[in-house]
């Protein structure tokens, strides 16, 4: 049996260490439509700033509102959300987390604005945006980078600060079951448990509890559900009017795209909406995959990214039908050059 290598120290960069040191307020901004590891990031880092100093100002926000599936994390209610770009006018520093480029936080956090900026990402198509950049791959999480930074200024997480990122990884590793989950993962989580973590109640908030507006969406969308490349993709779609008819918004549709990948035979699930929220005329599009295709590879050419097995991209100036053929022609295309290289 092959070992795999530990990864054991993911070193965060010295300049990032001194501006959260010396930075007196501080913007903290995650993308839009956050998720538990953007939310318990958020929240975590504005907790570590706070110890580092007193006396410094820390505004939290996003452009879209705090999820209701989210919201029985402590202090999620002091998040500004959504927020104006005016709401953080005046401020030093801004940190954007989990944003793989400036505009993934919705336009709430211009470089331009601020004095200093620093970026914070664990994404593969992450790029150096910033003044001050740690975008690190090879971490679970956003949560997990934050972790580190907490270990590295010697501090021991209060409960509700080890809760934060506990949840964080637990949901950005789908219960430590995604490729990025490494042995460092695993030692963080049992500190994070040996603190006191309520790590049932978690799990149950973040994958058991599943509102009635997201049980209607999933099952409209698996009305939707076809394959095609032999059973190989399979693509699940949310038509404007399905939210309409519903009255639901898209913070409702999380974790459906993966129903996708529940037959042995799909290699990459593929998931389309027409939020109301994003306005007409944008397709969000939500990709996975097993094994070997880069679905982040695909994302990126239609301008977003991810990770390997898990990525995200927008639409624009396409209908729902034209976006779906765009994607499922590049998918097809990737098909076809592994098994022409086979």
């Amino acid at each position: 049996m092959s070992k795999r290598k530990a990864v054991l120290n993911l070193e965060p960069p010295a300049a990032l260490l001194k501006a959260l040191k010396k930075g007196r307020s501080f913007a903290i901004v995650g993308h839009v439509k956050p998720d538990a590891d953007t939310l318990g990031a958020s929240l975590s880092m504005a907790s570590l700033i706070r110890r580092l100093g007193s006396g410094r100002r820390i505004v939290l926000a996003n452009a879209n509102p705090v999820p209701p599936h989210l919201r029985f994390l402590s202090d999620s209610g002091k998040v500004i959300a959504p927020a104006s770009r005016e709401q953080l006018r005046g401020l030093d520093c801004a940190i954007y987390l989990e944003c793989a480029h400036p505009d993934r936080a919705g336009g709430i956090a211009v470089a331009s604005d601020f004095r200093l900026t620093i970026n914070v990402d664990h994404h593969a198509t992450g790029r150096g945006f910033a003044d001050v950049n740690w975008v690190e791959p090879k971490a679970s999480s956003n949560s997990e980078q934050v972790y580190l930074l907490f270990r590295k200024f010697k501090f021991t997480p209060t409960l509700k600060e080890a809760a934060w990122i506990y949840a964080g990884i637990v949901s950005d590793t789908g219960r430590f079951q995604y490729s990025l989950t490494s042995p460092l993962t695993h030692r963080a989580a049992a500190e994070l448990l040996e603190l006191g973590v309520p790590h049932t109640k978690i799990a149950e908030r973040l994958f058991t509890i599943k509102s009635i507006e997201h049980l209607r969406l999933l099952s409209r969308s698996l009305e939707s559900l076809t394959f095609h490349e032999g059973g190989r993709v399979a693509v699940q779609r949310l038509t404007r009017q399905d939210f309409l008819e519903l009255d639901s918004q898209a913070g409702h549709t999380e974790d459906i795209v993966n129903y996708g990948l529940a037959p042995e035979s799909v290699e990459v699930s593929l998931f389309f909406k027409e939020e109301p929220l994003r306005g007409p005329g944008v397709i969000s599009v939500s990709l996975r995959s097993r094994g070997a295709i880069d679905v982040a590879a695909i994302a990126k050419e239609f301008g977003g990214g991810g990770h390997r097995n898990a990525a995200g991209c927008e639409i624009r100036n396409l209908d729902l039908p034209q976006a779906q053929a765009e994607l499922l022609g590049r998918v097809s295309a990737v098909f076809g050059q592994r098994s022409f290289s086979n």
